[in-house]
């Protein structure tokens, strides 16, 4: 049985050309497994300020709090598990050129999630909850048209690290991604678009432990790497009157690939060629 119950204030101000955004959240949560019950709460903090040029380049900076509550009993000090806590901070920029169709958008983040189980080298802590997770990266957006043609791509690159200080497993250190629309404006053609994109992810890791005969079976650190794969995906659609057909089509080329392998041994297929077609009547 779960109770939660929050509450948060929000503010806008606007100085000048400076855009302020604060807030404050309270949340309570109670839980319960009909024997024992365990209450949490928190108080977290967000705030950010953007700047606006007349030349539409608007640079920003946004500080959060996050909070996420676990349930059970600490083996160590007998006390309910503490919440997990993550702060963030974000600086960048949007960009949108003055009599434009083009937005670009750019960040840098660093995120550090607290009261995470302790690190596999962490002998006689004080608590099961010593443990620190820490995301670093950088991400960029833009939009633009050109004539009959909307672009639309992203890129980002992610610099993870688990409490045993080791990648996060499973998560890509670069993504990124490409989707361009062909919308002719030809009266004849209306309602027509054909889209065609490329998505793309890195390698990535995973890490455990093995015993291995060659190493006397003694607990032997190891890590599992799965190769990036680019994929592409395709659209056609034709929108009439009120009714509105589409048929997508994903990984058209079929591509075989694996989306992350464990350390454990097992390892996940990615998506094959996938083909929807969607119809929807606008009453």
């Amino acid at each position: 049985e779960i109770s939660t119950v929050g509450f948060y204030i929000n503010d806008q101000i606007t100085v000048g050309d400076f855009i302020v955004n604060a807030g404050v959240r309270f949340d309570d949560l109670d839980t319960g497994n009909g024997t024992t019950t365990q209450e949490d709460s928190a108080t977290s903090f967000s705030v950010g300020a953007l700047y606006k040029t007349s030349f539409g380049l608007n640079p920003y900076v946004s500080y959060a709090e996050s909070f996420q509550a676990v349930v059970g009993v600490d083996e160590t000090t007998n006390n309910p598990l503490k919440p997990q806590e993550g702060k963030q901070i974000e600086v960048g920029f949007k960009y949108h050129p003055a009599g434009t169709k083009t937005y670009v958008t750019a960040a840098y983040f660093d995120i550090e999630q607290s009261n995470l189980p302790n690190p596999a080298g962490l002998p006689g802590a004080a608590s099961q909850q010593e443990g620190v997770a820490k995301i670093k990266g950088f991400e960029i957006e833009a939009q633009t048209v050109f004539g009959d043609f909307y672009l639309d791509g992203n890129f980002s690159i992610l610099d993870t690290e688990d409490p045993d200080s080791v990648r996060m497993p499973s998560i890509p250190e670069k993504q990124g991604s490409f989707w361009m629309t062909w919308k002719p404006s030809d009266e004849q053609l209306e309602g027509l678009r054909i889209g065609a994109g490329v998505r793309y992810a890195g390698g990535n890791e995973s890490h455990g432990t093995a015993f291995l005969a060659s190493n006397g079976f003694a607990p032997t650190p190891i890590t599992v790497e799965t190769d990036g794969y680019t994929v592409v995906d395709a659209l056609v659609g034709y929108k009439f009157d009120q009714v509105d057909l589409t048929l997508n089509a994903r990984n058209i080329f079929d591509i075989n690939y694996y989306g992350t392998c464990l350390a454990r041994g097992d390892c996940f297929p990615g998506e094959g060629r996938t083909v929807v077609l969607r119809a929807a009547y606008q009453f």
